[in-house]
């Protein structure tokens, strides 16, 4: 695929998709914390801390400290600790990584619907569509919404590496398929289907 994506410009759709999300929600970088992200990023219940809080987050439900935790989310507090290393508390880092996060699984949406057969422009078209659609604004802008944009990007990179198993039927991709899905389990639990 690697000569493919140079030889067919497809890099090129891949620089438009990216450029018209980023245009789109680039005003959302300038966003403060709102709502829960006081409680999880600034109080740093989901900022991992210590060496016991790295074994915590995969053995104990996120928010258990406060008694209100059901969720089995420990990618999403490892991406929030890495985002608090790289950023400190800034809000801008945090936006950042999630309009990142967005045209990633937009990428792979594109690359499963070309894997699919269907004509590169309508690729593009359906990818930047999809991308601006007024339903995912709050999975972009919402910090909290990192978790469904974490599952989003493994269970994409599991089923596109699932199509390129179907196509080589070499067994790497088959283990690869599964490890993602089940790195999107430990994003969200409703990865589960």
């Amino acid at each position: 695929m690697n000569n493919s994506v140079l030889k067919d410009k497809i890099w090129l759709h891949l620089v438009v998709i990216s450029a018209v999300i980023f245009i789109l929600f680039s005003r959302s970088l300038n966003f403060g914390f709102v709502w829960l992200d006081h409680f999880q990023i600034e109080g740093k219940e989901c900022i991992i801390q210590t060496p016991q809080e790295v074994k915590d987050a995969f053995f104990k439900p996120l928010l258990s400290s406060k008694g209100e935790g059901n969720y089995y989310r420990p990618l999403f507090k490892i991406s929030y600790t890495l985002d608090h290393l790289l950023y400190g508390d800034s809000p801008f880092g945090f936006h950042l990584t999630n309009v990142l996060l967005y045209i990633l699984n937009l990428w792979l949406f594109y690359f499963i619907l070309l894997r699919l057969k269907i004509p590169k422009a309508a690729c593009l078209f359906g990818t930047i569509s999809y991308g601006v659609l007024p339903l995912n604004v709050s999975v972009v802008t919402w910090l909290g919404a990192r978790a469904d944009l974490l599952a989003g990007f493994f269970i994409l990179s599991s089923f596109l590496t699932y199509l390129i198993f179907q196509e080589e039927r070499r067994t790497v991709y088959l283990v690869i398929s599964l490890f993602g899905y089940g790195l999107a389990l430990m994003s969200k639990e409703n990865a589960f289907p």
